[in-house]
């Protein structure tokens, strides 16, 4: 009898607690499903791909950090796609890969590092079937107002002469279509051709037919991250990072002087102004960074 008076009174306290849980709404210790950090989409750069160790390991992490799932997106047959497939073909690859994945029905993230900053920026503006939205956008050394120059070759006699070479043809189809980065290829000294021949980057910056839709997806961000290399040798100029613009003299605006911010054609103004855009200069060269600066400056922004 001693036993079941106690289990009885057991059972009583029990009660209790759950019916003030209930009424008061106390919290258990598993988070709100709302509390979750959203699943994040990772793009690799040029001659990189999600199979490799690297790209692997830093999908990885945010994944564990974040406790979120994260995965790499698959373009194409890889690293070679990333150089010789037509970048708006890229670009339309990454669109299927996310509408097709029952991950990103919902909110999700995009992370992309270099080249792969302007696919995951294009998920963001020119996925038409996305069934879901993006909510922050996090880009490691992307040129986004494009290159003016071949990788690790912006100076000297024999640098000069590849790249006059390069300005010369590069907005030929032929090129444009077979050619990767022609496609974010922007030379001052030839806008209109830029304008008029680039299938790429002038559509993403609204530069010529203006689109709602890519303004609508990129203004309504959440939180956006731009990381610059100060010592960058693979695009130039290195402030495209921060959508600054070389000039036809070799001088490069910041983005709060061009036409592309004081229109706003993408919203770049809008979250500028109101404080939604984090700028981070990191010292070293192209993608040098550590985890650590992932840790500090970049899972705020993905799990903000």
């Amino acid at each position: 009898p001693g036993n079941a008076e106690e289990i009885s009174m057991k059972a009583a306290v029990c009660l209790i607690v759950v019916l003030l849980s209930v009424s008061y709404g106390f919290q258990t210790s598993e988070p709100a499903k709302n509390d979750k950090v959203p699943p994040i989409a990772v793009f690799a750069g040029f001659g990189d791909e999600c199979d490799f160790p690297g790209m692997q390991r830093f999908t990885q992490f945010f994944a564990d950090r974040l406790n979120t799932t994260a995965k790499c997106i698959w373009i194409g047959y890889g690293s070679w796609s990333s150089i010789f497939m037509n970048f708006e073909k890229q670009g339309e690859a990454a669109c299927k890969q996310i509408e097709n994945d029952p991950v990103f029905q919902g909110e999700f993230s995009v992370v992309g590092n270099s080249q792969g900053g302007l696919l995951a920026r294009y998920v963001i503006e020119k996925c038409k079937n996305l069934r879901g939205r993006v909510r922050n956008y996090v880009s490691f050394g992307a040129p986004q107002r494009g290159v003016g120059k071949l990788p690790h070759c912006f100076h000297g006699i024999i640098c000069d002469a590849i790249n006059y070479v390069i300005d010369f043809g590069i907005y030929w189809s032929l090129v444009q279509h077979n050619i990767g980065p022609a496609g974010y290829f922007r030379d001052p000294n030839n806008i209109s051709d830029y304008k008029k021949y680039s299938i790429f980057l002038p559509a993403l910056n609204n530069e010529d037919t203006f689109d709602q839709d890519a303004y609508d997806g990129f203004s309504g961000l959440n939180k956006v991250f731009l990381g610059m290399f100060a010592q960058d040798t693979m695009i130039y100029p290195g402030e495209s990072a921060w959508f600054y613009e070389l000039q036809t003299d070799g001088t490069i605006t910041p983005f709060e002087h061009t036409a592309l911010y004081q229109k706003d054609l993408i919203g770049l103004k809008q979250l500028n102004e109101e404080g939604r855009i984090v700028f981070h200069k990191f010292p070293g060269d192209h993608l040098q960074f550590s985890y650590a600066d992932i840790e500090e400056y970049v899972l705020p922004v993905l799990a903000s």
